[in-house]
């Protein structure tokens, strides 16, 4: 996940939470994304920032290889011993930068990044992929967008107790352009957005786990006050109106593409 951030410990201590409470991509999104990219049981996928590998995975069983790409070793260790768990045995699992794909050697028929695009330099790494990618193939940016009614009175906790939150790691990653400009600006072609939306009810231990799975709230960064933290939330959390935990979850890609004879 930390593919393109300098501090390459960032997400340290997380790989169990991560993989346990980061929301995952309904059936409907695969069936659809695939379809829309033609993506068929013989391609070669590329799963880019790939945390513990959960759109690895999930698309392991439909596609004939998957290339699961992060600089973190903790989320690769935990991806593959989910894969074994699974059976699953057509999963590489790699140690690389996002920036510096060429030196893999490796062509892909179509790659995923998923909430990781952010940390990226995220035109460079549409230049390296447009070079690796298979004529016909694509890249599709995924994401989760919802309204999260819970996390700004949570957020000045979480800053009391690491001295930073969600908004400040935003900050210093000082992104003044969209995801859509930027692919818009690359050299694959036809961007579009794909949106599946469905209700959800989050519960407090969904929200603490969450945050343990980010890098500005992690085990790491709380050290000996964790227990104390938990406290905190928990007894904040327990005083919200049952409304609050209540929003919409919709998973978003952003699907482009490399024309054939290109």
């Amino acid at each position: 996940m930390t593919c393109g951030n300098e501090d390459e410990t960032l997400y340290q201590g997380t790989a169990y939470y991560y993989h346990q409470y980061r929301p995952r991509y309904s059936k409907e999104f695969y069936d659809a994304v695939f379809d829309k990219l033609g993506i068929g049981k013989n391609a070669k996928v590329m799963d880019l920032g790939c945390a513990t590998g959960i759109v690895a995975l999930d698309i392991a069983p439909r596609v004939r290889e998957v290339l699961a790409i992060d600089i973190e070793p903790e989320f690769l260790a935990e991806g593959v011993k989910l894969a074994r768990s699974a059976g699953l045995e057509n999963i590489r699992w790699i140690r690389n930068r996002a920036e510096n794909l060429y030196n893999l050697h490796q062509k892909t028929d179509f790659t995923f990044i998923s909430q990781a695009f952010h940390w990226m330099d995220r035109a460079q790494v549409l230049e390296e992929l447009y070079d690796l990618t298979s004529p016909g193939g694509g890249v599709v940016i995924g994401s989760f967008l919802t309204e999260e009614k819970w996390s700004a009175p949570l957020q000045e906790i979480i800053r009391k107790y690491t001295g930073t939150n969600d908004y400040e790691t935003r900050k210093k990653l000082g992104l003044t352009q969209k995801h859509t400009d930027i692919i818009e600006q690359s050299k694959f072609e036809d961007c579009e957005i794909l949106e599946f939306s469905y209700p959800k009810t989050t519960t407090a231990d969904e929200i603490l786990g969450y945050f343990y799975s980010t890098p500005y709230c992690s085990l790491k960064m709380l050290g000996s006050r964790k227990d104390a933290f938990e406290e905190e939330m928990r007894a904040y959390m327990d005083g919200m109106t049952p409304e609050m935990f209540d929003e919409t979850l919709t998973q978003r890609a952003l699907i482009a593409r490399k024309k054939d004879g290109q």
